[in-house]
């Protein structure tokens, strides 16, 4: 569940990336959260997993892949 906090994280990474990167961050960011979720359980035992940490992974993987591997981002 996304709290106000991530709301504005995805408004900030909008006017910093966007709406193209926003788009394929948003993408990256529901992957990055799923692989977290499954981690956390996993190792931790935790049921509530900060949503933030997963935007900001996200963030990243669409800059990783904009500035190494820009032939993936053509749509």
């Amino acid at each position: 569940m996304m709290g106000a906090g991530d709301v504005k994280l995805m408004g900030v990474a909008g006017l910093c990336l966007g709406a193209k990167g926003v788009l394929a961050s948003a993408l990256l960011t529901a992957l990055s959260g799923g692989v977290l979720v499954l981690a956390f359980f996993s190792f931790f035992k935790k049921s509530r997993v900060p949503y933030a940490v997963a935007i900001f992974l996200g963030c990243c993987e669409y800059l990783y892949l904009l500035y190494f591997k820009p032939s993936i981002l053509m749509f």
